[in-house]
């Protein structure tokens, strides 16, 4: 009985200590130094996939955080700020519309990042309040004015924009945060940008999150895809190891004014992932497969009559577009290796997706012979 007590007892120690090393930050050390402890970060874009994961780093590097939100947007009370302390928060609501609030909210601050994303362009009166955060306002227009405001003040800058970011692309988010990049550098030479790959998380929705909607989609009828986006590659890195990099970019000097490229230590391909999803949720990989042009059909009636979903029309046009860092092997891109971080310590997509996937997977219901998930009854044809 002594001996059957400390085994479970080691076990719960080793996985509490495994699940906090993905819940809290990432598996990189984070950089707790005198020149960021007791400093100030205004994080924008605080509450989404990849923000929470930023504010939560920044937090164990010892930073007080600053978050603004809109006005009537409630995302920010449901953030799941794990390794933060509540008196080191501090949510400002703010109109930005208005400049001089934004300078308001900015003006204690030390450092600040931009995280800013919006999922679906609203086409229709249907949803008139969010006519004024198109793709154009959100990915270029509320930056650059951000940047602006930063470099009057004189407060270093980080941006984080998107692999494949293109003045060329045929992806209007893409060509957007190609357009930011451009006018950032001209406003704030000094500003650093980072373009993340794919990003998994522990605490994101099925509606913002790829991996979450690709196993809320298998439960239902199947994953909506066209045959050339199943070969697309790339390199999924997790949230937490994203805000790490900030905070060492932030804490060196040498970093400003620099682009980095980002990625996880795998490479894989949408397809693989879909595989990977379907084993850990024990779902059939079913797929609902059409030519690229209805795909784009389809994301675009889900614009027009859905308040927000992930398969838009922008969002089958990027999946054409590997996601892989650095690709062309631009002298003038850096990555992992020039902050300083070593690429063997980064969080692996097996070790959070079963804890992120949890209420997907399908569980037998006892004496019924059904299955079931967290999210409703599936019935008898997907028992395992």
């Amino acid at each position: 009985a002594t001996v059957s007590v400390l085994y479970w007892c080691t076990k719960s120690v080793d996985s509490h200590f495994k699940m906090s090393r993905r819940m809290l930050v990432g598996g990189i050390t984070a950089p707790v130094t005198t020149n960021l402890f007791g400093q100030v970060s205004c994080v924008f874009g605080n509450y989404g996939n990849l923000g929470l994961g930023i504010v939560n780093s920044l937090a164990r590097a010892g930073m007080i955080q600053i978050l603004p939100f809109r006005k009537g947007n409630r995302d920010h009370r449901q953030a799941n700020l794990s390794a933060v302390e509540p008196w080191n928060v501090h949510p400002r609501m703010v109109d930005f519309h208005k400049p001089a609030q934004i300078r308001e909210v900015m003006e204690p601050a030390d450092y600040i990042v931009i995280s800013i994303g919006k999922n679906s362009r609203p086409n229709t009166p249907l949803r008139w309040k969010e006519l004024a955060w198109g793709y154009d306002t959100v990915y270029r227009q509320l930056p650059v004015d951000i940047a602006k405001i930063a470099k009057e003040t004189g407060k270093p800058l980080i941006y984080i924009s998107q692999i494949g970011a293109d003045i060329n692309s045929q992806s209007e988010i893409l060509r957007t945060k190609a357009r930011a990049e451009m006018e950032i550098r001209d406003v704030h030479p000094e500003a650093i940008i980072i373009r993340p790959s794919d990003v998994f998380t522990l605490t994101g929705s099925e509606n913002t999150d790829l991996f979450k909607n690709m196993a809320w989609k298998m439960v239902r009828k199947g994953y909506p895809v066209y045959p050339e986006m199943l070969a697309r590659m790339s390199q999924p890195v997790f949230c937490g190891d994203i805000g790490i990099a900030c905070a060492h970019a932030l804490r060196d000097p040498e970093m400003h004014g620099k682009t980095f490229e980002l990625g996880g230590r795998q490479r894989i391909t949408l397809h693989d992932i879909m595989r990977m999803v379907s084993k850990i949720c024990s779902h059939p990989c079913d797929t609902f497969r059409m030519p690229y042009q209805v795909a784009k059909a389809y994301g675009t009636f889900n614009e027009m009559t859905r308040w927000d979903t992930q398969f838009t029309k922008d969002f089958y046009v990027r999946m054409q577009y590997n996601s892989i860092p650095n690709e062309a092997r631009d002298p003038n891109i850096y990555g992992w290796e020039d902050l300083g971080i070593d690429k063997r310590n980064l969080i692996l997509m097996e070790e959070t997706l079963p804890d992120a996937l949890y209420n997907y997977k399908i569980k037998t219901v006892p004496g019924t012979g059904r299955g079931t998930t967290s999210h409703g009854n599936l019935g008898s044809n997907f028992l395992f």
